[in-house]
């Protein structure tokens, strides 16, 4: 068994707080660019400042929900960021590595990090489902729809990778997020090396679980359906709770694109040097939050969010189609 000194765990834990803390900083400028881009009014680092700004103001009194409600839903809510951003790894990079918490969800870790990330979501339904506010029971409803659409897009985005990955149908287990980097190593083709993204194979497929990436970070903001926005449960947190909500933001947004980056483009890994993959991998995040902000510019919704029936949209659809051409590629 490997031994851990009590000078390796601290120095430990300061790291992951520093890089924690590193995380959040640029969450909050990646969405101070959302919000830039798609409003030309607010700053880049509006959402930096909000932070401290409501972290120096007093809880209000006026809201309709309980205080104990809104307290375990953001305790949830806290755990559940927290640990997704624990346990994804940074492109070739792990804060959990060598540590006895790394093989916690063995070769469930994509389905398990995705699973913390929706916890976001679901708190919202249950919000509106305890509020006071009986308009808020036409929220839950449209929101429930979000979320069952978003869930099975990313399952049905998953298993095309795990096609290609796996070869076909005949496979035993899941692959762990780093088998994944490792499988998109350096291919070959006419004596050029280049990255084999599962992203270059699969296109449909990435950009299926990339437009889901704004309706699991803020579902009222995103949604197509008419949600009620002069109400939502966010408003009913105010002071050093709506601070805290801004941090989980900031670091839900750099573990969601995390995970695309993991899955599609092989965690940013270009060469054997740390010091330049891993820069590339924050300016690839960056990179992702400026198109899509772009793709959302002036609108809240877009062609992939609409809703077909349901709890399909458009980027379910689009999850089958990666589907088949993942059938294709194995198959043909």
């Amino acid at each position: 068994m490997p031994q851990y000194t009590l000078e390796g765990i601290l120095l430990s834990v300061l790291f992951i707080a520093c890089f924690s803390i590193a995380m959040v900083f640029f969450g909050a400028i990646a969405l101070g660019t959302l919000q830039r881009l798609r409003d030309r009014k607010s700053k880049v680092y509006t959402p930096l400042l909000e932070m401290f700004k409501h972290a120096a103001k007093e809880t209000s009194t006026a809201v309709t929900t309980s205080a104990s409600a809104r307290n375990l839903v953001l305790l949830a809510w806290t755990f559940s960021s927290f640990a997704a951003f624990l346990f994804v790894p940074w492109g070739s990079f792990s804060l959990l590595a060598g540590t006895p918490l790394e093989s916690t969800f063995g070769n469930f870790q994509l389905f398990a990090v995705f699973g913390l990330l929706m916890a976001y979501p679901a708190g919202m339904m249950v919000l509106c489902f305890v509020s006071k506010r009986k308009a808020s029971i036409f929220n839950l409803k449209y929101l429930s729809e979000d979320f069952f659409s978003e869930f099975i897009t990313f399952l049905v985005t998953v298993f095309s990778v795990l096609l290609v990955i796996n070869g076909g149908l005949s496979f035993s287990g899941f692959p762990t997020i780093e088998a994944i980097i490792s499988f998109q190593g350096q291919e070959r083709l006419w004596g050029v090396a280049f990255p084999g993204f599962l992203g270059l194979k699969n296109p449909l497929a990435m950009v299926a679980y990339f437009a889901t990436i704004p309706l699991i970070l803020d579902p009222i903001a995103f949604s197509e359906d008419p949600i009620s926005r002069k109400w939502t449960p966010l408003l009913d947190y105010t002071g050093k709770q709506l601070s805290w909500v801004k941090v989980i933001r900031a670091i839900r947004i750099m573990t969601l694109a995390a995970i695309l980056v993991d899955v599609f483009l092989g965690g940013a890994r270009f060469t054997s040097t740390w010091y330049i993959d891993v820069p590339a991998f924050f300016v690839i995040v960056l990179l992702l939050v400026v198109v899509m902000s772009r793709v959302k510019l002036r609108t809240s919704t877009w062609l992939l969010d609409k809703k077909v029936s349901g709890f399909f949209r458009v980027h379910t659809l689009l999850s089958f189609a990666g589907l088949a051409l993942s059938f294709v590629l194995v198959y043909s």
